[in-house]
């Protein structure tokens, strides 16, 4: 006879203890923001200055975690972004990077990034994300990239940006920001995260951990409690 389980539910573990269950958490939840890839780019669309715009292309519908509060970097503390554009002048010289705010609308088959400049034109699809101007430049490159602090899931999808006009056809999502979330994440203040996880989100929405505390689940029979971080040992 199979016994029943024990209810899972959340504690807020620190120290030994946390780096310990780092290493036994489940990660698959997160393949979410790196099976992608850079589809198209343009820097002056319709001839008009500034009018850029970037097309991403999520592999599978769920690929589009791209914004703050996935899950811990090594460093124990939630990242700001898990995915950004980096855009690289002629010389490969990094001309700025912009990091994802939030997430990408669910089921997204394409996702357009895309400056103010493009986003006035009446004939293209407005973008999903706007982007300043002046980090597309023709001969350049834009790569979409995992964050720094997204160690787990790396991705580097990179497109050269032409040195003239051509035929394109940006694609925007043409959805809400966020409507649902994948499997394993819920929405919570219009991004979507994992309760298992999430610092700021430990076990219920707006739950957060405190200075020195990570997020962690565990099967308990007592209601989610605190363990403060041991002292340092003093220096020799």
């Amino acid at each position: 006879m199979r016994l029943p389980r024990r209810p899972r539910e959340f504690a807020l573990i620190s120290g030994v203890v946390a780096a310990a269950l780092a290493l036994v958490a489940p990660r698959a939840a997160h393949a979410t923001n790196h099976i992608v890839q850079a589809s198209e780019v343009a820097a002056a669309v319709d001839g008009v200055a500034n009018a850029a715009f970037v097309e991403i292309q999520p592999l599978s519908p769920e690929q589009v975690l791209w914004g703050p509060g996935q899950f811990n970097g090594s460093n124990g503390q939630i990242e700001a972004s898990s995915a950004k554009l980096v855009f690289m002048g002629p010389a490969a010289n990094v001309l700025g990077e912009f990091s994802f705010p939030h997430d990408a609308p669910f089921g997204s088959a394409f996702v357009l990034i895309g400056t103010q400049a493009y986003k006035d034109l009446t004939n293209r699809p407005d973008p999903d994300f706007l982007i300043p101007a002046g980090l597309v430049v023709p001969g350049g490159q834009v790569c979409f990239r995992n964050s720094l602090e997204n160690i787990f899931f790396t991705i580097n999808s990179c497109l050269t940006v032409p040195m003239m006009s051509q035929a394109i056809t940006p694609t925007a999502s043409g959805l809400p920001r966020v409507t649902t979330c994948p499997s394993g994440f819920v929405q919570c203040s219009n991004v979507c995260v994992s309760l298992q996880l999430n610092e700021a989100n430990c076990g219920m929405c707006g739950r957060a951990c405190a200075a020195g505390e990570t997020c962690r689940a565990v099967p308990v029979s007592r209601p989610p409690v605190r363990w403060a971080r041991p002292a340092a040992a003093p220096s020799a």
